[in-house]
């Protein structure tokens, strides 16, 4: 009798959790860059573009191992979901090798699942592709392909070698994410494991009492729209790094106490209503206008009305800049 066999859903969990810590190693080494970059800009004005740039690279020679860590533990993700997607139909799909080759009972009659020879991490696409019951595009197989030899790089030659730019880190983990589950957005994957951790939250109020999640994901989504690529940031956001950005009025509501950044990820759409990229909120022109004003609402009279000419102003900008009739 076989024992210890998997579970597909745990196998997802443990997927979900390997590329999460993929994008928190790389997103908090990009973000720490982002906070200390005025030194290599005071370098810059001061020693000259070379030097600032010698600065610059020796900082990430630095952080390669993180780098490395971060690409190897995404490669892993993608292998344990797509033993998920395998396991999923059968767990006993992925024992490879004849019966002859398996290993021997124990004196109970049984046999746990990790003693069997399981298929190899290049056989794993081929076999996912046959067997899976939802189908998996070839872009994830090419970008599967490329990170398994960067792991194997990293892992049996030289580490140091690797050129890991943390943009193309975070590149790599929206496109695997998105050719896996197409039909979910990284925020909403990223938001609901921050949420499972509890990481950033104290739901019973033992501590502070804060939930920082919102706050903590609208730090990052900062972070990569400056690091990847404008088709990137539309393609996985639905940010257009060249249209006006608005305040959010929901994420506003969840900005923990002494957060003074007010998030401007809110944009109007094409069919005019104004979706944020952090919380996902969207609103219609007039909901807007009206949740925005309410927010402020301890404020007198006076500023409230200060605060809708304002948000009436930035909303015809929106009209006038980008084509979208703002306002009936």
């Amino acid at each position: 009798m076989i024992v210890g066999v998997p579970n597909h859903h745990d196998l997802y969990e443990t997927a979900t959790g390997w590329m999460n810590l993929a994008w928190s190693i790389a997103i908090d080494e990009a973000s720490t860059f982002r906070e200390i970059e005025f030194i290599f800009d005071d370098i810059r004005k001061e020693h000259g573009q070379d030097k600032a740039q010698e600065e610059i690279d020796k900082y990430w020679r630095a952080k390669t191992l993180n780098l490395n860590n971060s690409i190897s533990l995404l490669q892993q993700s993608l292998e344990i979901f797509l033993k998920a997607k395998i396991a999923e139909i059968s767990p006993y799909l992925l024992i490879a090798g004849d019966p002859q080759s398996w290993p021997f009972i124990n004196t109970s009659g049984q046999v746990d699942f990790s003693e069997f020879k399981t298929i190899d991490a290049i056989q794993l696409p081929r076999a996912a592709k046959i067997v899976s019951s939802t189908a998996i595009s070839d872009g994830f197989f090419q970008i599967y392909a490329r990170l398994r030899q960067v792991r194997n790089k990293i892992v049996h030659l030289n580490a140091s070698s690797i050129n890991a730019e943390v943009g193309k880190i975070l590149t790599d983990i929206l496109n695997a994410h998105k050719s896996l589950f197409p039909h979910e957005e990284w925020i909403s994957f990223r938001r609901r494991y921050l949420e499972s951790t509890g990481e950033y939250g104290d739901e019973e109020g033992l501590y502070i009492g804060d939930n920082y999640t919102n706050d903590k994901i609208c730090g990052e989504l900062t972070t990569t729209i400056a690091e990847v690529s404008p088709k990137i940031a539309r393609n996985m956001f639905g940010y257009d790094k060249r249209k006006t950005s608005l305040r959010c009025p929901t994420c506003l509501e969840r900005r923990v106490k002494g957060i003074e950044e007010e998030w401007r990820f809110a944009q109007v759409k094409n069919n005019n209503t104004i979706k944020c990229a952090a919380c996902l909120s969207i609103y219609t022109i007039d909901e807007y206008k009206i949740k925005i004003v309410e927010y402020f609402g301890y404020l007198g009279k006076e500023e409230q009305a200060a605060i809708a000419s304002e948000t009436n102003k930035e909303l015809r900008n929106c009209r006038i800049r980008h084509g979208a009739v703002a306002e009936p």
